[in-house]
């Protein structure tokens, strides 16, 4: 697993692409990391056969932006299959009950540069003190409302007093301008945002991708 990164530049993941015109914007604006998310029940899914088009379509080059692909209760060969074809995802993020023998399992299948992040549902304080536990075996933990994609943050008191201080972790679920600086107070490791900025599930909108950049970096 690696370290806590220095916060003294948050990082941002666009989630929900479904354009390389949106792709090419990320790029653009220097947000560091995209998602795509390949689970049927999203608003945003995106088949892994587009995600490649996709990719193929856009100005993405290695080093420009890195590519996260959202699975849900997946499995692990299946999951590989995916990144053999789009070579270019470089994070793998669980967002379903994967159980701690699947992602050793997923770990031993991909290439070491590859990192595994785990989405965990916050609706109570204990799933804030499982996530310590839960940081030994991936890159990062993703902390998300009970209904991922809905745009519904979850209450972010819980986080008062956790000891996030000593994982790498991330913060999702209605993230979007109005509380963005109250995101960033919390001090986590990646602000995940999509329908924050958003005209509708999958299309983003320039002008606040832009703004969001401009508070995170400041």
């Amino acid at each position: 697993m690696k370290s806590r990164k220095n916060n003294s530049r948050y990082q941002v993941k666009i989630c929900g692409i479904t354009r390389s015109h949106d792709l090419d914007l990320c790029i653009r604006c220097g947000v560091d990391y995209v998602g795509l998310n390949f689970s049927k029940r999203s608003q945003r899914f995106i088949g892994v056969e587009a995600a490649k088009s996709l990719i193929r379509d856009s100005s993405f080059r290695t080093g420009a932006v890195k590519i996260a692909g959202v699975f849900v209760d997946m499995k692990p060969t299946e999951i590989r299959s995916y990144l053999d074809i789009c070579p270019q995802i470089s994070v793998v993020q669980l967002h379903g009950g994967e159980t701690r023998a699947e992602v050793e399992d997923l770990r031993a299948l991909l290439h070491s540069d590859v990192e595994i992040w785990k989405a965990v549902k916050v609706t109570q304080l204990s799933d804030i003190n499982n996530i310590i536990e839960i940081s030994s075996r991936v890159d990062l933990v993703l902390l998300d409302g009970s209904n991922p994609g809905s745009g519904e943050s979850f209450n972010w008191e819980l986080l008062a007093d956790s000891g996030l201080g000593k994982v790498r972790w991330g913060l999702a679920g209605g993230v979007r301008l109005s509380n963005l600086p109250a995101a960033i107070k919390l001090n986590p490791n990646l602000i995940d945002i999509a329908s924050g900025v958003e005209s509708s599930p999958g299309v983003k909108e320039s002008a606040k991708i832009q703004e969001v950049m401009k508070v995170v970096r400041g």
